[in-house]
Order: structure tokens, then sequence, then C-alpha cells
């Protein structure tokens, strides 16, 4: 008489027997204990662009000279750990994003571009941001009526073209002198400038109709640099 006995459990060794098998019998693939992971790169926004003008946000309304100049020296400084190599261009505007136009902020920054210069100019313009060595500097392009006296009056407010151009520099010491602008050339654009220090300067020259101002050499090189790639 065969006795059952039901704390016995007997298993078959020719029993062909898997929880994996059975859960592929119903369609579930464990096929791989690790499914592949999407190996393609997230390609990264870069925050400021290099090729086309960015927009640099200033409360015109409420802000002087010395606000304005801190708004710009945060960009300044952000560029300046990007450690970015080319000159970066903004088009300044109000807090509605209107453009900001260039006899506003010659007044608003605390430029002091004479009235007979302004008159020559466009109302639309660009600031530059360039890492220069690893110091911040500015740079502006403004377009030009394109009036045959314009080189002239350039060279007529050179006398006070370095005080005239004092925000440019975000505070850094300049020690003004009497020494004249000089001719220079660069990329077959004519150049008048005058070494302040060893790092800044002024530089300008006027190129595809249009007024381009750097604060160091390199600055305005650059700049030249990138308008002529346009």
């Amino acid at each position: 008489i065969a006795m059952f006995n039901p704390n016995v459990f007997i298993f078959s060794s020719n029993l062909n027997f898997s929880f994996t098998s059975i859960l592929s019998k119903l369609g579930f693939d464990y096929s791989q204990e690790n499914p592949p992971v999407n190996s393609t790169p997230i390609e990264t926004i870069p925050k400021y662009s290099s090729t086309k003008p960015n927009y640099l946000n200033i409360d015109m309304e409420n802000s002087d000279k010395l606000k304005i100049e801190e708004s710009i020296k945060k960009y300044a400084d952000e560029i300046n750990i990007l450690e970015l190599s080319t000159p970066i261009e903004f088009i300044v505007v109000d807090l509605q994003n209107n453009p900001v136009s260039f006899a506003d902020f010659n007044t608003k920054a605390g430029f002091d571009i004479p009235s007979y210069i302004i008159t020559q100019l466009e109302s639309n313009f660009s600031l530059f941001i360039y890492n220069d060595n690893k110091i911040s500097k500015l740079g502006l392009v403004i377009p030009t009526k394109n009036t045959p006296s314009l080189k002239e009056s350039l060279m007529l407010a050179e006398k006070t073209l370095t005080e005239s151009l004092k925000p440019l520099f975000l505070s850094q010491e300049i020690t003004p002198n009497d020494k004249p602008f000089n001719d220079s050339t660069y990329s077959e654009s004519a150049i008048r400038y005058k070494n302040l220090s060893a790092e800044l300067s002024v530089d300008y020259s006027i190129i595809n109709d249009k007024l381009a101002i750097g604060s160091s050499k390199m600055t305005l090189r650059a700049i030249i640099d990138y308008q002529n790639k346009k």
C-alpha cells in the first residue's frame, strides 16, 4: 500500500521548470539582464551665442550709470568664467525687450561722446564683451550714416575721447595721458589707437560703414574678425 506523506515533496530532475521560461511564454522578454541604455549624447545649448546677437536686459528707466555698469559687469563676469574665446555680441534692451537707442545709452550709461558724432550715427548698436587674456573687455559697434565728415569728427574728439568712453573700461583704472592717437592697420582696416596701460587702450575703426570701438588692441581686432565673417 502506497502511503502519501504530505510533508514530503518530490521534485523530478527531469522536469524542465524555470520561472523565466514561464514568463517568456507569457510574452515577457528576459533575454537581457541589463537592457541597453540610450548612449546618444545630449546636445547642450550654449547660454550665449558666438555667431549672432544675444540680448542684455537693463532697467533703463530706474538705472543710473552705476547700476547699468553693474548689470553689464554681471554678464562680463559670467563670460569670463565660461572662458569664451570669441567676442559676444549683445543688443541692449529695456525690460520690455525694446532696443535701447545709442543716444540714450550714451547718456544713461555715463558716456560723453559729443553730439556732433552722435548725429552721424544710427540709433541701433551692439555692445561686445570679450575675454581678453582672462580680463573682460568691452567694445561697441554702431552703424554710421556714412557721412564724409565722421572721420574728421572722430579725430577732432580724440583729445577727450578717453574720458568720453570711460564706462567702456568697467571701472578698471586708466591713466589719462596727453599722447596723441596713432595709426595702425588690421585685416585691411585702418585703426586709430591710444595706449593707456599694458592692458587697456582706446582703439577705433570704421569698417563696413560701422564705427567699431574697443577698450584694448585685441578687443577691436576680435570685433573686426567677427564683423568680417558676417
